[in-house]
């Protein structure tokens, strides 16, 4: 994954995590996790 899709997915977890149902954040809280995560490692952050 290069560097501006991961920005990308990132972006788009927290935008849905704004829209989706209660039962949902608890997946998306973990997904933006690993994206910034990711991120981090790759100095982007």
């Amino acid at each position: 994954m290069t560097d501006t899709r991961l920005k990308q997915k990132y972006v788009e977890a927290v935008r849905r995590l704004h829209i989706c149902s209660p039962a949902s954040k608890k997946d998306l809280k973990a997904l933006m996790n690993y994206y910034y995560s990711e991120m981090i490692k790759r100095g982007i952050v």
